[in-house]
């Protein structure tokens, strides 16, 4: 119930918000959003395919990542090992920070490889603006 009335009140704010956000990209979000760990592997894999470079996107893709990072077992690290993947495709330094965070700390040998795949992929922390939990302003649901 608290995950439905979460995507409620996203998808009210997501109206105005996201205005430039396409309906694949704003879907990809939802996903992600949902509390449901298959449909945010989905959406890991689809950034990923699809080659989704909005930031919008990628943000939520890292709070997620650093959110739920710290406390991964094993039915999750699937799903969090495609969440790094997906961002470090993007090739995007602003994720520099938050996927050093998680090859430094995440306590899970298979994310930490993607995490650190990821890492070499964006690069290194450049003048861009680096992402920080909390930076998306609203609040994505615990995978734990």
């Amino acid at each position: 119930m608290r995950n439905f009335l979460l995507l409620i009140v996203f998808a009210l704010c997501s109206v105005n918000a996201h205005a430039e956000l396409s309906k694949h990209e704003q879907y990809t979000i939802d996903l992600m959003l949902s509390g449901n760990l298959i449909e945010l592997k989905q959406a890991a894999q689809k950034i990923h395919a699809s080659e989704i470079f909005n930031t919008e996107v990628l943000d939520v893709a890292a709070e997620v990542l650093l959110k739920n990072y710290p406390n991964v077992y094993k039915p999750q690290v699937d799903t969090f090992s495609w969440l790094a993947k997906a961002i470090g495709h993007s090739r995007n330094s602003r994720y520099s920070s938050a996927m050093q965070e998680v090859a430094e700390n995440v306590p899970n040998k298979k994310v930490r490889r993607y995490a650190k795949v990821a890492l070499k992929k964006v690069g290194a922390a450049d003048d861009a603006e680096q992402y920080e939990i909390g930076m998306v302003g609203m609040e994505v649901p615990d995978y734990l």
